[in-house]
């Protein structure tokens, strides 16, 4: 009886090992730096404004409407000119890595609804190779994600761009090898991503900023 109960232990105390291990290896890196905007505006450093033309808008620290945490970033809209491509980018360099399969992850909200891109481009070329992903921001937090396949290794601009001209608000930011996790906050997992469920594809474009 008592070799019984002995084995009985063993099996537990294994089983609890493999659990820790596999709750280890599913911990993800975030490799975006600052997507949480709880340092503020060392935070908003880390993320490039690009506007050009007649684009124009404003980053700003927000604690008053923060997804995750105490902080995000308000992105005002100013100005945009989407027949001539002049739209607002928010975006971070990023180096992936070929055959790996990438995540990138965000929280979005805006004033009212409005579209925007969620974007990797090639940082040297960005007019010949991309991932985009065309979503709809509502008045309330939500999580999108676009994952995708590297097929090279290279440095990327990770990101959002374009859309109208509607103010909206980011924050939670991550990118990481592997698929979409959702993101934990105050215990359960929620995700709410009706496009971003989908595998982004790396394409060829011809005449895009």
């Amino acid at each position: 009886m008592k070799a019984k109960y002995t084995l009985i232990g063993i099996f537990v105390l294994v089983s609890c090992l493999l659990s820790l291990n596999l709750a280890y290896s599913q911990e993800i890196e975030n490799l975006a730096r600052g997507g949480d905007f709880e340092n503020g505006d060392a935070d908003k450093a880390l993320w490039e404004l690009q506007i050009e033309g007649q684009a124009f808008a404003v980053l700003t620290i927000d604690k008053d409407e923060p997804a995750v945490g105490e902080a995000c970033l308000f992105v005002e809209v100013i100005s945009v000119d989407n027949a001539a491509n002049w739209v607002p980018w928010i975006w971070q360099t990023q180096t992936v890595e070929k055959g790996e399969t990438y995540t990138l992850s965000l929280f979005l909200k805006a004033e009212e609804h409005r579209n925007i891109d969620l974007s990797i481009r090639d940082l040297n070329e960005p007019k010949q190779e991309h991932v985009i992903q065309n979503i709809l921001i509502g008045t309330d937090w939500e999580e999108f994600w676009i994952t995708f396949a590297a097929p090279k290794d290279v440095d990327v601009k990770v990101g959002v761009r374009g859309g109208p001209e509607v103010s909206f608000w980011m924050d939670g930011i991550r990118f990481y090898i592997g698929e979409y996790e959702p993101t934990e906050i105050g215990g359960p997992k929620i995700a709410v991503a009706p496009m971003g469920k989908l595998a982004a594809t790396w394409a060829s474009i011809k005449a895009q900023n």
